[in-house]
């Protein structure tokens, strides 16, 4: 299992590739509580997305990956 990251546009993505030959792409981010939005404190709460590799997202994240490796 190789795990790398890669940032696009101030964002990070994840790219896991198996010892089976699958590729896994994630990313994560902090979001606002929408109860707590307009407190002095407000809260943050950590979200997850997977993207699907063969997706336009996920096509995009793969190639900037080659090309980041190619340079």
């Amino acid at each position: 299992m190789q795990k790398q990251y890669i940032n696009i546009n101030k964002k990070q993505y994840t790219v896991v590739r198996h010892d089976n030959g699958s590729i896994s792409i994630s990313t994560t981010w902090e979001a606002i509580v929408p109860s707590t939005a307009r407190s002095a404190h407000p809260s943050y709460s950590h979200r997850y997305a997977s993207i699907d590799p063969s997706g336009r997202l996920g096509k995009k994240v793969l190639a900037s990956l080659e090309i980041n490796h190619a340079i």
